[in-house]
């Protein structure tokens, strides 16, 4: 992609079909393995942060302003709302069809409910959520400045991670419960 605009995030589902995300809302897709992008949407008012998805047809990207977008097409289309309370939003997990989580600034923290319901949490700390990594329908991670935690129980309650307490960590990633790794300033690694 060759663009004067700041891309934030690429998802690809196989060695075909991907989706880059930027600023100006804009959307980029491949359907050659990176050969060639097309342009599928800008919008002006926002700037999207992160896309994830459970399958090459089920896509969601997040943005500032409480943006969200939604494809059911792998990104041919996009369906486009706000959610409350129209924080930035800077990162979405999506591992399976049922599971979602949205990280935002403030401490807030979104969970996919099914059928197009988010339920809203917050953080007591109301630290800005850099990244966020979900595993499965119980274990999940957070991380932003100078904090981070876990979840064991579905997302009911977040435990700090200790050994990782006080660092400003920027990503997250995990491929089962046990096995992840964690970037961040410092040299945090």
């Amino acid at each position: 992609v060759t663009s004067l605009l700041k891309l934030n995030a690429l998802k690809f589902f196989n060695t075909q079909k991907g989706l880059i995300v930027g600023n100006l809302g804009t959307i980029w897709q491949t359907n050659d393995g990176g050969a060639n992008w097309g342009l599928l949407e800008v919008n002006e008012s926002y700037e999207l942060r992160d896309v994830d998805g459970s399958s090459e047809n089920y896509v969601w990207a997040v943005g500032t302003i409480g943006v969200l977008k939604y494809s059911k097409n792998g990104g041919d289309t996009w369906t486009t709302k706000q959610l409350q309370p129209f924080e930035d939003m800077n990162c979405i997990s999506n591992p399976i069809d049922s599971v979602a989580y949205i990280g935002v600034n403030n401490g807030y923290l979104y969970r996919h409910s099914g059928a197009n319901i988010w339920s809203l949490s917050r953080f007591n700390s109301k630290f800005d959520i850099k990244d966020i990594a979900i595993v499965n329908r119980l274990y999940g991670y957070v991380v932003g400045k100078n904090e981070s935690y876990r979840t064991i129980d579905g997302g009911t309650n977040w435990l700090p991670m200790l050994g990782l307490w006080g660092f400003d960590l920027d990503a997250v990633k995990f491929v089962t419960r046990d096995t992840g790794w964690v970037a961040g300033s410092k040299g945090t690694g």
